[in-house]
């Protein structure tokens, strides 16, 4: 080898391994993430840069991508939007990375953008201080630059002598801690020391979070609440039990439940011998039971707090401390007012069971939970400050930012609609709206629900439109007559022979009247009923069925106190509610 190969031009400059490139990318961006992290866990007033940043992401996200991700991952919309972020972080570090063992400035480019994203992002979070905001951004970008800046010199000493291309004297890189080492193995073992309290910063400032919440607060309105009187309104008379259905079965060109007057329209005889049929294998016997809870797989009566489904924009649940909490009443009133969290409670408390469900529920989804709420009803509220004429619309806003809106009337015309503190029995849960929230019975969640209740304004319809409605959802959100098959479940083997098919119908404001259910071709049969406790409250149904062996078809539908039987028709979630009845597959065969 000649001397002129043995020995680079001077003129050139030094390059580390693709390796030790990359990885210093990765730990880097790992860096600065951790750092981030443990600064949000120092205090309420810092938010998560990688949660700031994808708040923003849900902001700009389009509808019917927002639509795909609840009806893909449901509740896991939202971690898997936090942890995507921080992979496509580490990602960045490693693309980054790259191009940064010949040009040491590309990586620490990428950090102060970085920085500068995350900076902007946090100071934008309505719960954070601007200036702590950009703090947590600009520090963490500058302390993953000094990590990147300090394993790219370990690299660029670790190699030999005889594999420089240029001479040190000539080297024209940060030499960050140079000199420390002299091996690749050194590098690497900073590389995973860096990259483990990467991660252990992560944990902490997750941990510190979760420490620094407002459970002790939660407490306090718990004993705030104890001694209050709370009114209980008086439910409406328990419907009449149900009567079995007629033996006879469907007659080919009759609709699935037609009656003996329809069929005898259609030219079958109602007076046939009953004898001579099959005996139906579906009964509803009156069971005398206020619910059915003892079925197993059976929604309870009551949903637990801990079961109830979560569907909100939230990436980081707000922690607000009564203590500090007021709700402003303004827009088309007679006199702008501001109550204090104990001033809402000496309003007058109720008690009443609500059904809630997400606009985003399928047909036989589980984004539906009927729970006891205790709150003060939105009409007292909105009398401390009086409804002007025209106030068409009440937008209730979150401390984040979130929106929903929906007619005056609604708050007005009897159903109940509270400013709820209370859910099943303690104060509403965190992820639940902590401390207070709006309860509207009737109406989804994404035009009434309000959680972290803040604001209220009194407006036109065509004023303002809540956070869903430029997302593709329709402006009025009535909630549709729905029932739901819970045993058995669907795909399911069973035994044949006697066995339950039970599960909830809701039609929140308008009660639940009947139910009924099919098994193949056989009649609809009337379901037996639990007792009703409010319009508001789902309704537990069963009957019993003498499964055959086989594959069967069984599907339900429900009757709302209107007399408006669910349609057959089937339709998506979007714009305003899904449609249909809800069916399942199951086959009975000897174990």
């Amino acid at each position: 080898m000649s001397e002129s190969e043995a020995t680079a031009p001077a003129g050139r400059r030094a390059a580390i391994s693709p390796f030790q490139a990359i990885s210093a990318g990765i730990v880097a961006a790992g860096a600065a993430l951790g750092l981030s992290e443990i600064l949000s866990g120092l205090s309420r007033k810092i938010p998560s840069l990688v949660v700031s940043v994808a708040e923003e992401i849900v902001d700009i996200t389009p509808g019917f991508i927002a639509r795909w991700s609840i009806d893909t991952l449901g509740s896991a919309q939202k971690p898997a939007l936090v942890w995507g972020i921080v992979i496509v972080s580490i990602l960045l570090g490693a693309v980054l990375g790259w191009p940064s063992r010949k040009r040491w400035w590309v990586m620490p480019a990428g950090l102060v953008a970085f920085a500068v994203v995350g900076g902007w992002a946090a100071a934008r979070n309505p719960l954070s201080s601007d200036g702590l905001g950009w703090m947590s951004g600009l520090v963490s970008g500058a302390f993953g630059i000094a990590v990147f800046l300090s394993l790219y010199a370990l690299a660029l000493a670790a190699i030999p002598s005889g594999e420089s291309q240029e001479p040190a004297r000539e080297r024209r890189v940060p030499m960050v801690g140079r000199g420390r080492f002299n091996d690749r193995r050194r590098f690497v073992g900073a590389v995973g020391i860096m990259a483990g309290a990467s991660l252990a910063g992560g944990l902490l400032g997750r941990w510190l979070r979760r420490r620094d919440t407002v459970e002790g607060a939660r407490e306090g309105v718990a004993e705030a609440l104890q001694g209050r009187t709370i009114a209980t309104p008086t439910a409406r008379p328990t419907p009449v039990p149900t009567q079995q259905a007629r033996a006879e079965p469907v007659q080919s060109d009759a609709t699935p439940g037609a009656t003996p007057e329809a069929t005898a329209e259609a030219g079958a005889d109602p007076t046939a011998d009953p004898t001579a049929e099959p005996t139906p294998s579906v009964t509803a016997e009156p069971v005398g039971e206020p619910n059915f809870d003892y079925i197993a797989g059976i929604a309870p009566l009551i949903t637990p707090n801990e079961d109830f489904y979560l569907i909100d924009t939230a990436l980081s649940y707000p922690q607000v401390d009564p203590a500090d909490w007021s709700l402003r009443i303004h827009g088309m009133v007679d006199r702008e007012v501001e109550i204090s969290f104990d001033e809402l409670l000496d309003l007058g408390l109720v008690r009443e069971q609500v059904t809630l469900s997400c606009v985003s529920n399928s047909v036989g989804g589980r984004l539906v939970g009927n729970a006891e709420w205790v709150g003060v009803p939105l009409a007292t509220v909105l009398d401390e400050a009086g409804v002007q004429p025209g106030a068409t619309q009440i937008v209730g806003r979150s401390v984040d930012r979130w929106t929903a809106g929906f007619p005056t009337e609604v708050a007005l015309d009897g159903r109940v609609a509270m400013v709820a503190v209370q859910m099943n029995g303690e104060p509403l849960p965190i992820s639940h709206g902590f401390p207070a929230r709006l309860v509207v019975a009737g109406l989804y969640g994404y035009v009434s629900a309000t959680k972290w209740l803040s604001d209220i304004e009194l407006t036109t319809w065509e004023g303002f439109n809540g956070y869903w409605i430029p997302r593709g959802w329709s402006k009025e959100g009535p909630i549709k007559t729905q029932s739901r098959i819970d045993v058995p479940r669907v795909g399911s083997v069973i035994d044949p022979g006697p066995t339950a098919i039970a599960g909830v119908a809701w039609a929140p404001s308008r009660a639940i009247e009947t139910v009924e259910v099919q098994v193949d071709e056989e009649p609809w049969v009337e379901a037996e009923l639990s007792r009703e406790t409010t319009i508001n409250s789902w309704r537990q149904w069963m009957v019993t069925w003498n499964a055959t062996p086989g594959r069967h078809q069984v599907r339900v539908r429900a009757t709302d106190g209107t007399n408006t039987t669910q349609t057959s028709e089937i339709t998506d979630p979007a714009p305003d509610g899904a449609t249909g009845w809800h069916t399942i597959q199951v086959r009975a065969e000897e174990a």
